[in-house]
């Protein structure tokens, strides 16, 4: 979602530092030339991401943590992949992993978003031609830490909404509940989109964050959708559907009964 444009994966992950999940050392970002890399030259899963628990659905404890709400694991079935095809357009298989440790977010030259070391996680990617899409669900060890890491990443996206920046990049949050919130669940969705020579190209990525107690899901999909208003207005409307079934699946697992 920065220039260079997107690296396939924005997100980066940590083991004691920051490694890449599918390629050690590289930070995160996001634009389209990296997306077209990825969609070209796309990284296979590894073994051991597609042997994980979050991509087998489900080792060691399930249950809460003290008064936190919801699972410490990522649930059995949980459908992280749900509405993706079954495989990238070179033809490998888009597969559920598992990241190792802190998830980083570039988001321009100047600001990166890195959340807390999570309790679980899990993360799933799908590449073509002009369709790159990224899911990541984190599971924090509290409420609290949710919170501030949806706080932290909101005020990031703020800092980088420049309208001239030099890298030709322009953010601008088009959905945010921060002014009416709901008890135990928030929701953020900015859009990234390309200029060059002052003319926007129709490259466009949404980043979508929902937050349901505890955990965290989210979202890039990066796509031609930038040419004109009605086609971004399309494109959100698109990632929130993609992700309906995710959504709704943390709310019933992270949110409590009351809520």
């Amino acid at each position: 979602m920065s220039v260079p444009r997107p690296a396939h994966r924005w997100f980066a992950t940590a083991v004691t530092v920051v490694t890449a999940v599918l390629v050690a050392g590289a930070t995160a970002a996001c634009g389209p030339e990296a997306a077209r890399s990825r969609a070209t030259d796309p990284a296979p899963a590894s073994p051991a991401a597609q042997d994980s628990p979050a991509a087998t659905a489900a080792t060691g404890a399930t249950g809460a943590t003290g008064d936190q709400p919801g699972p410490d694991r990522v649930p059995a079935g949980f459908p992280l992949a749900a509405g993706l095809p079954e495989r990238n357009d070179d033809g490998s298989p888009v597969v559920v992993g598992e990241p190792a440790g802190a998830t980083r977010l570039r988001l321009c030259p100047e600001e990166a978003w890195s959340a807390p070391a999570a309790r679980a996680a899990a993360t799933v990617d799908y590449a073509a031609p002009e369709d790159v899409r990224t899911r990541t669900l984190l599971v924090l060890d509290t409420v609290a830490l949710a919170q501030r890491a949806t706080a932290d990443l909101r005020g990031a996206i703020s800092r980088c909404a420049e309208d001239d920046r030099p890298d030709g990049t322009v953010w601008a949050t088009v959905e945010d509940d921060a002014a009416a919130p709901t008890p135990g669940r928030e929701w953020l969705v900015a859009t990234q989109r390309y200029r060059t020579d002052g003319l926007f190209d129709t490259g466009l990525t949404v980043l979508r964050v929902a937050r349901y107690g505890r955990a965290l899901v989210v979202s890039s999909e990066y796509g031609e959708g930038g040419g004109s208003a009605a086609s971004i207005e399309a494109a959100i409307a698109r990632a929130a559907d993609d992700l309906a079934e995710v959504e709704r699946a943390a709310s019933t697992a992270w949110l409590p009964a009351d809520s």
